[in-house]
């Protein structure tokens, strides 16, 4: 992840507020949509992948007016615990 100072603020519609790595994570995510790169977000369980990506996704619509599909590849025993953030 790159080490420079978060520059993107959480969405309004995010209820939730991210940890400094969690931030990061997200600028990352908001640099490679801005460049148009597809991206794999992975890393170890517990990080929070899913508040940050919940987070990019608000950050896509309401920033940036993207409203559109995105593939989210999950385990389905995680979908229920997706509908409920």
């Amino acid at each position: 992840f790159p080490s420079s100072p978060v520059q993107i603020p959480v969405s309004f519609l995010v209820k939730y507020s991210l940890r400094e790595y969690q931030h990061i994570a997200l600028q990352w995510l908001m640099n490679c949509a801005e460049n148009h790169f597809n991206c794999i977000f992975a890393d170890q369980t517990g990080l929070g992948k899913r508040i940050v990506t919940i987070a990019f996704l608000a950050t896509l619509a309401s920033e940036k007016g993207i409203w559109r599909e995105h593939l989210i590849v999950v385990p389905t025993r995680r979908l229920s615990q997706w509908e409920l953030e």
